[in-house]
């Protein structure tokens, strides 16, 4: 049997449950508003320009590596940047993502959106992953990251918020068959975009598909995971580990299970030792810390930290993050004891 290199990245090998001399820790939304080295960046330059600069996305993805030794960096990037493969504008502003939908008639049509991924568009992207590969440290992970189709498909949404959530689920329900063909239009673009990632440097890719965990137990493994197990394919057949996160899932843990992800990464809603025994051995988990803990005293912080280890620790293979993303109100120092409390391993 071929020993893999020493230096693969921890991170990497938690993912695939190697035996590791401790758990490894990145957070989701790691590089953001609550660094003021990136809003100091942000002061200058808007989120687009960010993102489509490989040397200012190299920077702010490198930030909380450089200011918390954490294991793995997170391309800066943005799944609804993928609309531009289907030919869907979008546009950022303070506020936040601007989508233009193609759904404005309030029935789905294929022919509204169109299959086109061209490497070309997204040549910023891999620029940005092979210039952050060189500057980061060979014992850290670079990590890529695409939306999950059903998430992508409520973006498409004419409208925002829980009401997208309502229409996305309604008209698939009313037109399933055209709901299938644009959920795997949109898969076959994110798996694309995660090889262009692959290739480019990432050594772990993450499917965000926050909004799958609204759909009902008989719903997902219809309208989701099939499209899920196209992007996680197109990701295993590189040789590359997979992480699949959603909120709120504890009633589709069973269906998590069936996933072709190497990692489920799960919210705070999600008992972690539970998810370790219904999920098995060979999947590694991945989370989960309420981002909420993040705004609290020292002493919650250390306790909730050693709790999720405690749990985690059920699991072959355990990644330490967030149920999601970091609050933009977060203080930076609170992050470095996270970090040093998961270093220090459970009590």
């Amino acid at each position: 049997m071929k020993t893999k290199p020493v230096l693969e990245p921890l991170l990497v090998r938690a993912l695939q449950c190697e035996p590791v001399q401790r758990v490894p820790v990145w957070l989701m939304r790691q590089a953001g508003r609550y660094l003021p080295e990136y809003r100091k960046l942000r002061q200058e330059h808007s989120f687009e320009e960010l993102i489509k600069s490989p040397e200012l996305a190299t920077r702010v993805t490198l930030q909380p590596v450089e200011r918390f030794d954490l294991d793995g960096a997170i391309i800066f990037f943005d799944i609804l940047y993928l609309f531009e493969a289907l030919g869907v504008n979008v546009t950022f502003d303070d506020s936040g993502p601007k989508v233009q939908s193609p759904f404005t008639s309030g029935k789905l049509d294929t022919s509204a959106t169109r299959m086109s991924f061209e490497p070309g568009m997204f040549t910023h992207l891999a620029e940005s992953l092979e210039m952050a590969r060189k500057k980061l440290a060979r014992e850290k992970a670079l990590i890529g990251f695409v939306g999950g189709p059903f998430t992508l498909f409520s973006y498409l949404m004419p409208c925002v918020g829980e009401s997208a959530l309502l229409q996305a689920r309604r008209l698939l329900l009313e037109q399933p068959g055209t709901g299938k063909e644009i959920l795997a239009t949109i898969a076959e673009v994110a798996g694309a975009l995660a090889e262009l990632q692959v290739k480019a440097g990432a050594q772990v890719i993450q499917v965000f598909d926050t909004w799958a965990g609204i759909l009902p137990g008989d719903m997902f493994p219809e309208f989701a995971a099939p499209f899920i197990d196209i992007v996680l394919d197109r990701i295993n057949n590189l040789g590359v580990p997979s992480i699949y996160f959603a909120r709120n899932t504890t009633h589709l843990l069973g269906e998590l299970k069936k996933l072709k992800a190497s990692a489920i990464s799960l919210d705070w809603t999600v008992d972690l030792k539970i998810a370790s025994q219904v999920l098995g051995p060979e999947k590694a988990l991945q989370g989960n810390l309420d981002p909420a803990v993040l705004l609290c005293g020292n002493n919650v912080i250390q306790d909730r930290v050693y709790k999720a280890l405690r749990q985690g620790g059920e699991s072959r293979g355990f990644v330490f993050n967030l149920g999601h993303g970091v609050p933009p109100q977060a203080d930076p120092g609170k992050i470095e004891l996270l970090v040093d409390t998961v270093r220090k391993g459970p009590t």
